[in-house]
């Protein structure tokens, strides 16, 4: 008897065990309206811990966890239709969509794109259709695996996302030519390209064209501020060299062809439903064509549900998403992601 006690104690506690770790393997949110009413204050509580937030009033306080429980009536819905990603409570939390947007997007650059078209200002080199068929292609492919990538970065509260989309596709694709991976520096753009808006946002590839005619120093000699200062470049402390830069296609299959033969692609996209991403191929509904954002592609793959995706490297810090990264679905168009992709030519 002592013994068939002993065998369905730890029955119990294996299965207790194995509920929790499965819990833990998806961080999808499942709560329902009715739970998300009972158990929004101690969830609040839970974030605020967890974060280290603190607020230095009552009133402040009080915004902050109406926001936060409207964010996770949010979170929800995201969640519902687009059921493969992963999305719940981050660091984002409480803040509203306007605060995310004003601190980590841009305003919509569409305009700016169509006008760069139309009257050719930026001299870029000609793309040549890559030779390479479908079939010669891996299935899967990680630039990161060949340790031709930086580390991931943050752009503060500051829109510089074009910067770093740019400077990170340099660091990459200078280190795929020369063996040599710089951190290059973010800071540089936002006081010597004067053609964009530093944290008021800017294009990628704009940011390609600069880099192409004047180089990039290290960033410990040019350390990030998260605004516009004044230009204090020093060219003797130019360490990477470009000859210009690439248009791509907007055809996804020429933009693996290229990702694979050349390297990682800077792209602008809608990041609008990234605020509570966790995890996971992301396929949202409410994406659109809006340029908010510039990320850089880094690789792609196929999942096991059977979805193709894009790799992507962001710059909210590596607490964010896939420790920095997120995972995007290919062959879509979606997002906006194949609006202007561009790679820098060493």
């Amino acid at each position: 008897m002592k013994i068939l006690f002993t065998i369905i104690l730890s029955l119990i506690a294996f299965s207790k065990q194995t509920f929790f770790e499965d819990k833990q393997i998806s961080n999808k949110f499942t709560l329902s309206k009715s739970e998300i009413e009972l158990n929004a204050f101690n969830l609040f509580q839970k974030f605020i811990e967890d974060q280290g937030k603190s607020y230095t009033t009552i009133e402040e306080y009080k915004q902050r966890f109406s926001i936060f429980k409207e964010n996770l009536y949010r979170i929800k819905s995201i969640q519902e239709n687009d059921p493969d990603a992963e999305y719940n409570v981050n660091v984002f939390a409480d803040l509203s969509q306007e605060e995310f947007f004003k601190r980590n997007l841009m305003q919509d650059l569409n305009e700016e794109i169509k006008s760069d078209n139309d009257s050719n200002n930026l001299k870029f080199l000609e793309y040549e259709t890559s030779k390479l068929s479908v079939q010669d292609l891996p299935k899967n492919w990680d630039w990161r695996e060949k340790n031709v990538i930086s580390k991931v970065k943050n752009q503060g509260m500051c829109g510089s996302c074009w910067a770093f989309s740019a400077v990170q596709a340099a660091e990459s694709h200078y280190a795929i030519k020369t063996g040599k991976l710089y951190d290059l520096a973010e800071q540089q753009l936002l006081d010597c390209d004067r053609i964009d808006h530093a944290c008021g946002g800017g294009l990628h590839y704009r940011g390609l064209d600069y880099i192409g005619k004047n180089g990039l120093v290290e960033d410990k000699n040019y350390p990030y501020k998260k605004k516009r200062s004044n230009c204090t470049i020093n060219q003797t402390d130019v360490v990477a060299k470009f000859r210009g830069y690439k248009n791509i296609t907007s055809d996804e299959i020429e933009m693996q062809k290229t990702l694979y033969e050349l390297g990682p692609i800077s792209v602008g996209m809608d990041a609008t439903t990234l605020q509570f991403y966790i995890g996971g191929v992301a396929n949202p509904w409410l994406c659109s064509k809006t340029n908010n954002h510039a990320v850089l592609i880094v690789g792609y793959g196929h999942s096991i549900f059977g979805r193709d995706y894009w790799l992507i490297k962001n710059s909210w810090g590596a607490w964010w998403g896939e420790r920095g990264y997120f995972k995007l679905i290919r062959g879509k168009k979606i997002c906006g992601i194949t609006k202007a992709p561009a790679v820098p030519i060493v």
